[in-house]
């Protein structure tokens, strides 16, 4: 695999985490920890801009 395709890989596997991490959220009552997963989701999904914008530029 070359980075590209490592870089892709790994894009999905943060967006199937982010989506995960929601789904969590919205099955607890604990609103701290449903800010902290819903948080995390929302720094994953700032991740996978990141590693789109450097897909741009290989």
């Amino acid at each position: 695999m070359d980075a590209k395709q490592l870089i892709e890989q790994s894009i999905q596997n943060l967006q199937t985490s982010a989506t995960r991490l929601r789904q969590a959220a919205g099955r607890t009552d604990n609103v701290q920890i449903k800010n902290m997963l819903t948080r995390t989701a929302s720094q994953a999904e700032a991740s996978v801009k990141q590693m789109q914008q450097i897909i741009n530029q290989l």
